[in-house]
């Protein structure tokens, strides 16, 4: 399948189109991102309390985690082939609930699609990204990386300084991640709406993405002025309630500022599935599938 061409406007659209979508179907998509967020986090929050019931030795953290990361890789990509499936019907205006999330589960062709397209992106990433560290420096990055490994909790890191030059690498990381977070997005949708195989699959959406990198990049810069502003204002307003709520009581104040961020992160979610579904089907999928105006409320 060949990728689209974009105009420079088209991802304003898709968020238009995410935003309507979220407002007329709420229920599925806002349930959906509650159920994943809980899945998300959950592997998390196992680790951490075996690591705060057992007190292991910094190796032994290490496999734990590295264990936690391989579980993952097997269980969320069905997870988020899932949700994209419950997109792709309510937009079409099928029946489709919350729970279609772990729907992929059942099929196992699909989940396993999924779980080796995610795989397929991991080693490419790691080709890349280890190319790219060696080439900047390898020596500074391992730093970076045992100092983070090595940090105490609740106290911030003692990063190396960063070296002579390595700004300009920085950007390079930078770009090169926002490619593959992109092509990441749309290989997902990919493999759990089509029938193609992981390589083809990974392919299309790096060609994708490479092919409308302008379109992406003036609506990621866009994206990280307004969340820019919107963070500012969000965190002064929340830092004067907390205030207000803390000379009350803490507990008051973790009851009440706890619901508002699980509500901002559901509704994050809602919104960057819905608005790579847009992507995927403008760059790689169908045109005709129905628009948000058309939808069954």
């Amino acid at each position: 399948m060949l990728s689209k061409s974009i105009s420079l406007g088209t991802p304003f659209r898709w968020l238009t189109d995410a935003l309507a979508l979220c407002r007329l179907q709420p229920r599925p998509l806002f349930g959906a991102s509650a159920l994943l967020m809980v899945a998300i986090l959950l592997p998390s929050l196992i680790e951490l309390s075996v690591v705060a019931a057992f007190n292991p030795s910094a190796s032994v953290s290490l496999g734990i985690q590295l264990a936690g990361a391989l579980i993952s890789i097997v269980l969320f990509p069905p997870l988020f082939g899932g949700y994209y499936r419950m997109v792709d019907a309510v937009v079409g205006g099928r029946p489709a609930s919350s729970i279609d999330v772990f729907a992929v589960y059942g099929d196992a062709n699909r989940a396993w699609r999924l779980i080796f397209t995610s795989l397929t992106f991991l080693v490419i990433a790691i080709i890349v990204f280890g190319g790219l560290a060696f080439a900047a420096g390898a020596g500074y990055l391992i730093d970076l990386f045992k100092a983070a490994m090595t940090a105490t909790p609740g106290q911030p890191p003692t990063l190396p300084p960063l070296p002579a030059g390595f700004l300009p690498w920085l950007l390079v990381f930078f770009l090169v991640g926002l490619i593959f977070a992109t092509a990441q997005g749309l290989s997902q949708v990919h493999a759990a709406l089509t029938e193609r195989n992981p390589i083809e699959v990974v392919g299309a959406a790096f060609a994708a993405t490479l092919r409308n990198l302008g379109a992406f990049l003036l609506f990621y810069l866009a994206m990280l002025f307004v969340g820019i502003v919107l963070m500012l204002i969000f965190v002064v307003v929340i830092a004067l309630v907390a205030v207000v709520l803390v000379k009350l009581s803490s507990v008051v104040a973790m009851v009440v500022l706890m619901p508002v961020y699980l509500a901002l992160m559901v509704t994050m979610y809602a919104l960057t599935f819905a608005f790579t579904y847009y992507a995927w089907r403008d760059t790689l999928g169908d045109a005709g599938t129905a628009s948000p105006n058309q939808l069954v409320v």
